[in-house]
């Protein structure tokens, strides 16, 4: 049994359930989360729902940057939009 976070500093278990019913609450959290529309969050998810969390996520226009990863799931952020590009200045010396 694992904590699915479900927002910042919200994190839920659900004792006696199975793996699964706890993977669909977790991509129902994230899918709910998204579509509210926000350019940028941040959310821990489980290894095992990445695939999943990628699908919910170009569904609803976002792109995916994996961040620190441990035993149990990885730190992801979720950017609305396409990506602009990075612009930097240079001397014309």
């Amino acid at each position: 049994m694992r904590y699915i976070e479900v927002d910042d500093g919200l994190r839920l278990r659900f004792p006696g359930q199975s793996a699964d019913f706890s993977a669909g609450f977790e991509m129902g959290a994230l899918a709910a989360f998204l579509s509210f529309g926000l350019r940028d969050c941040t959310r821990y998810i489980s290894t095992d729902n990445l695939e999943q969390a990628r699908e919910i996520a170009e569904s609803l226009n976002y792109r995916m940057v994996l961040g620190a990863a441990d035993d149990s799931g990885v730190t992801v952020r979720f950017l609305h939009g396409v990506a602009r590009p990075a612009l930097r200045l240079v001397s014309g010396a």
